[in-house]
């Protein structure tokens, strides 16, 4: 949070870079990042569909903390790109 305010973070890693070891800093990007006074599934779902849309394609993997806003809104977006 900061403040009252809530904050979305998306990062990614290229499948490419993923060889069964682990990961570094260099090998995650920041996606996006935004700031609202609340998070639905529908916004979060927006904001997973403009960047799979500015980067061409859907993620192939997603990891969250697994809260309902977020799995709901995972399973919208990739549903939409299914279709």
């Amino acid at each position: 949070m900061i403040g009252n305010r809530k904050l979305l973070l998306l990062l990614g890693v290229a499948a490419s870079k993923f060889s069964g070891k682990a990961l570094t800093f260099g090998d995650v990007k920041i996606l996006d990042i935004s700031v609202k006074k609340s998070w639905n599934s529908s916004r979060v779902s927006e904001v997973l569909a403009r960047v799979s849309s500015r980067l061409g394609k859907p993620p192939q993997y997603v990891v969250s903390d697994g809260s309902s806003v977020l799995c709901k809104a995972i399973r919208v977006t990739l549903v939409m790109f299914i279709f």
